[in-house]
């Protein structure tokens, strides 16, 4: 599924991938408030906390 970053989410370990907001993310895989994707814009792939207090995702049909 495609969600898009609210907020921005800074790197603190090598697995995890810089959004920003209104970055659009395909989220492959998710657990225990952790997404793993694709950030859309960058190519990049990583990890992303979906509870860190930096980063709140929404769906497309969403508003930013």
């Amino acid at each position: 599924a495609t969600h898009f970053a609210v907020e921005d989410f800074c790197v603190r370990h090598h697995d995890e991938i810089f959004l920003q907001k209104g970055d659009q993310i395909y989220v492959e895989t998710e657990k225990d408030g952790w997404m793993e994707g694709t950030n859309l814009r960058t190519g990049k792939q990583g990890f992303a906390d979906r509870l860190d207090a930096g980063i709140h995702l929404q769906g497309v049909s969403g508003e930013l």
